[in-house]
C-alpha cells in the first residue's frame, strides 16, 4: 500500500490542479506465516496503522506505521469471533472495533488486539461503503442491499443507514432518490449502486449517489433539504 501527497505549484493553465506525486510509501509486509490473499478494505488510523480486511483468510490483519504485522484477529467461522466474509472496519476507540459481516448482515464488535467478540449488531442486508462517526452514531454509505439474503432485505439501492452505538439495530434512514427494488424504478440502471457520505455538519448530511454525482443535503432525521 501507499500514501499519496499533493505536488508544488501548479506547473500548467491557470486553475490547473497541482499534480499528485507519490509521498511517503508505506509496503505492508508478507510472509511465509502471512499472505493477504483477497483484501476487500483497507483503513488507515490517525495513528498511521494499517487495517486489511482479508476474504482469503477471513482474518483483520492490523499492520503498524512501518508496514509490519502488529496482530491479526479473526478466523473463518460462523462463531463469535469467527467471519466468512469480512469488510467495513468502524475503529471505535483504541481498544475496540466493528467489523462488518457481509454474509450475515452483522456487525461484530471486537475488543483488540485480543479479537474477543463483544456483541454484534444487526446490519440491515448491504455492504457498508464508506462511514462517519459522529458522537455516538455512525452513519453508513452503502450498496445495493442482496436480495433473500434473510432479514435484512430493504428498499433502495445506495441508501444510507444509522447505527447508534448503544443499540443492537442499524436503521435504514433513507434510500437513494427514485431507487426502488421491489418496483424495478431507477433513474439509472447504475445510477444509485452506492452512496457515500462526504460531511456531516451541524444538523445536516452531505451525501453523494452512485456514479451520477448528485449530492443531497438531509436533516438527520432523513428529510431531503436539497438536492
Amino acid at each position: 500500500g501507499g500514501l499519496l501527497a499533493c505536488g508544488g505549484p501548479s506547473t500548467g493553465p491557470a486553475g490547473a490542479p497541482d499534480s499528485i506525486v507519490p509521498g511517503r510509501i508505506v509496503v505492508l509486509q508478507e510472509s511465509d506465516s502471512l499472505f493477504v490473499g483477497r483484501p476487500f478494505r483497507f483503513y488507515l488510523t490517525s495513528g498511521g496503522q494499517h487495517i486489511v480486511t482479508d476474504d482469503g483468510s477471513a482474518r483483520i490483519l492490523w499492520f503498524g506505521s512501518d508496514g509490519k504485522l502488529d496482530f491479526a484477529v479473526g478466523r473463518r467461522g460462523r462463531g463469535p469471533g469467527e467471519f466468512q466474509a469480512p469488510g467495513a472496519v468502524v475503529v471505535l476507540d483504541d481498544s475496540t472495533v466493528a467489523i462488518e459481516e457481509r454474509r450475515s448482515a452483522a456487525l461484530k464488535i471486537l475488543r483488540i488486539p485480543s479479537g474477543r467478540e463483544l456483541r454484534s449488531v444487526y446490519f440491515p442486508g448491504a455492504v457498508a461503503e464508506d462511514y462517519t462517526v459522529t458522537g455516538d452514531t455512525v452513519w453508513f454509505g452503502v450498496t445495493a442491499p442482496r436480495l433473500g439474503e434473510g432479514r435484512g432485505v430493504f428498499l433502495g439501492i445506495g441508501s444510507l443507514v444509522r447505527w447508534i452505538l448503544k443499540d443492537s439495530a442499524a436503521t435504514v434512514m433513507w434510500p437513494g432518490p427514485g431507487a426502488d427494488l421491489l418496483s424495478g424504478t431507477t433513474l439509472s440502471p447504475l445510477g444509485f449502486l452506492a452512496s457515500q457520505v462526504i460531511a456531516i455538519r451541524d444538523s445536516i448530511i452531505y451525501s453523494k449517489f452512485g456514479t451520477r454525482d448528485i449530492l443531497e443535503a438531509r436533516l438527520r432525521d432523513g428529510t431531503l433539504v436539497t438536492a
